[in-house]
């Protein structure tokens, strides 16, 4: 299985993969890392996880085969979660992301996390890169 973390507002692109894989009996499961919150469920053991979706939608860390991590924007804060504990959700949040990230470090991704941070909006990075091609 194929994970793809994205966000709920990715489409066409992604949508164009999923029709790909679906052509291919590839299994593939859809991450939208803006609802990685309140709206889904995570049971860890051991060094294993499962996640649960919005829509009951379950896949467990040991099926996942390849990552393409595709949008990671911000996540939308619950409105009624208190002004005081905003900071601490957000920082929960990229820790949960971050513990999901190295769990699967041992999976090949189609464009590495890290390196992504690296060029994501790094314009000369990415023209030093293109340069080299």
């Amino acid at each position: 299985m194929i994970l793809c973390i994205t966000h709920s507002n990715d489409f066409y692109t992604i949508d164009i993969f999923f029709e790909y894989l679906t052509s291919k009996n590839i299994p593939y499961f859809r991450l939208n890392s803006d609802h990685l919150n309140y709206l889904q469920k995570i049971s860890i053991t051991d060094h294993l996880f499962e996640l649960t979706d919005e829509f009951g939608n379950t896949f467990r860390s040991s099926d996942i085969k390849a990552v393409w991590h595709r949008k990671g924007w911000r996540i939308s804060i619950p409105e009624e979660l208190d002004d005081d504990y905003v900071k601490i959700f957000i920082n929960e949040y990229g820790n949960l992301r971050y513990n999901l990230y190295t769990a699967l470090e041992d999976v090949p991704w189609i464009n590495p996390f890290e390196a992504e941070k690296k060029t994501d909006g790094n314009k000369l990075y990415q023209l030093k890169i293109a340069k080299k091609k």
